[in-house]
């Protein structure tokens, strides 16, 4: 690395370094945290010995900490290309390409590993990425193999843990993450993710404790105020809990749900005839939840809108106040809030829970439904077995077909697939009717639900839709449930005609199914 690096330093004077020597001071102030002062030295440096493969991957260092993604690519795979058995230059294009291209910063990774790599970063990256990408026992192979090579470094220890809730094996999860805890004892995150297994165990006093102590540990964080929030909801304490639930817009899996409008939000004041917006921002099944609170809006005096998916709109303007719909928000109105926001608006508790929205379907559509449907052979019971492979909990909540096989030999009953997706195709050959080819929207779906006798379904928005009209509905919830189904109650507040069966164990649906054919046999001989 021959060549001179000048340095105008900030009293005028020129300083000379050899390139050498620019890189070691580089090095020192990127490992101090300098990265400004080591890019200026480098930024020379690579003009003076542009093949030396040490100067490319601290540039790449420099420029990936001062946000220049594409530079640092650049600079660290010509380091990589000069020296591909560099662990450190290996680890260092990983991280780069992360964001955009992760099976290639797996590659590197892999590659550091096979050369023996000794950073606990290289592992923990790699089990992050792993993680984001649903291979949870990708992951975790990925931190033992880092627990062997590193010992029990906590960045690898928490992304264990991580990998281990994800397979649903909560108590080695939760082993982990104390020890985790024992190493950072005020790292807010690794309090955070013991209070989330906690919760998954149902320790929701402990795991509130936890969220708590948090935040205290890092004021205003949305992270740790949203797992409080979810937690006192799933322990039934809705006043706190929705009150708490205000500061899920700060958590990445809300990032671009929401709503940004000019206007004001409502606080749930009189509206004296003003216009409200009411905008949906998850999924179908809480969009279907909170219209019950439609009604709530309109006895405020609200003129109101509707802003939901488009699979919804038809359905909505079935309601039965004649609430506008829409699917894009209007030139003018006065206020909006978010779906999710009514029930802190309505300070909603246990015992204030507003009745389920009400859909008039329309009468045509029912006796299209009726001709569809032919004439009664038994009772009439629907099924669907799987909800949207993207949600965040479906390889929990979400069973294969076949595992539902013990049900349909029920003598007196007449079955009917409303699954739609993928998961549809594991209908072949089964001797169930499938109606999804006719279900092209909720609306649809509502106008089926409406000729069962019962619908039996895991924890998806058709089991919101059948409660919201009244249909006995069985839901199969998983061991960790949603918030809304709350812990250790075989009904729901939300859904008087729903009743709730739960995984005792993680993963154990045979138990669960076991009951259902027994109250199943039960009713069907009644």
């Amino acid at each position: 690395m021959n060549g001179v690096v000048r340095l105008r330093e900030s009293d005028g004077s020129v300083r000379q370094l050899s390139v050498a020597d620019a890189v070691a001071e580089a090095s020192t102030d990127l490992q101090r945290g300098g990265a400004a002062h080591a890019l200026r030295l480098l930024d020379q440096a690579v003009h003076r010995a542009p093949q030396a493969p040490a100067v490319r991957y601290l540039l790449g260092v420099a420029q990936l900490r001062h946000d220049q993604r594409d530079l640092a690519i650049s600079n660290l795979e010509r380091a990589v290309r000069s020296d591909a058995r560099n662990v450190d230059y290996l680890a260092a294009l990983g991280e780069a390409l992360i964001p955009e291209r992760p099976l290639d910063a797996i590659a590197y990774f892999a590659a550091a590993i096979e050369l023996g790599a000794k950073r606990p970063d290289v592992y923990s990256l790699l089990a992050s990425i792993l993680i984001n990408m649903r291979r949870p026992a990708d992951a975790l192979n990925a931190c033992d193999l880092g627990l062997t090579a590193c010992g029990d470094a906590p960045e690898i220890l928490g992304n264990r843990g991580v990998a281990l809730r994800d397979l649903a094996r909560y108590e080695e999860a939760l082993h982990d993450l104390k020890k985790t805890e024992s190493l950072l004892p005020h790292d807010y995150r690794v309090l955070v993710g013991i209070g989330n297994i906690l919760s998954d165990l149902g320790r929701l006093a402990e795991a509130s404790d936890y969220f708590t102590k948090a935040a205290a540990l890092r004021p205003g964080d949305p992270v740790c105020r949203y797992n409080l929030a979810l937690t006192l909801l799933l322990a039934g304490n809705l006043r706190d809990g929705f009150r708490e639930y205000e500061w899920r817009w700060g958590n990445r899996q809300f990032a671009g749900h929401r709503p940004r409008f000019a206007q004001p939000l409502w606080d749930g004041s009189a509206l004296d005839g003003r216009h409200l917006l009411l905008s949906f921002e998850q999924g179908a099944g809480d969009t279907i939840q909170f219209a019950r609170y439609v009604q709530f809006a309109k006895e405020r005096g609200a003129r109101i809108t509707m802003l939901v998916q488009r699979p919804l709109l038809r359905l909505m303007t079935w309601q039965a106040d004649e609430v506008a719909v829409t699917d894009t928000p209007p030139a003018n109105f006065d206020v909006y809030c978010p779906l999710g926001s009514l029930p802190h608006v309505a300070g909603t508790d246990l015992v204030s829970i507003p009745a389920p929205a009400q859909f008039e379907i329309p009468a045509i559509t029912r006796w299209q439904w009726h001709a569809r449907l032919g004439e009664r052979t038994g009772a009439r019971i629907a099924i669907v077995w799987a909800g949207a492979a993207g949600h965040l909990n479906d390889h929990n909540r979400s069973i294969p077909l076949q595992r539902l096989t013990p049900l349909f030999d029920a003598p007196g009953a007449e079955w009917f697939s409303l699954q739609v997706g993928p998961a549809s195709e594991q209908l072949a050959q089964s001797g169930i009717r499938d109606l999804g080819p006719y279900l092209s929207d909720y609306a649809e779906t509502a106008a089926a639900l409406e000729h069962m006798d019962l619908v039996i379904t895991v924890d998806t928005s058709v089991a919101h839709l059948a409660g919201t009209l009244n249909v006995a509905t069985w839901v199969m919830i998983p061991f960790a449930p949603d918030w809304r189904w709350m812990r250790d109650r075989g009904d729901s507040p939300w859904y008087p005609s729903m009743k709730l069966y739960r995984q005792q164990t993680a993963g154990d649906w045979d138990t669960v199914l076991k009951t259902i054919k027994a109250d199943l046999t039960r009713r069907l001989s009644e």
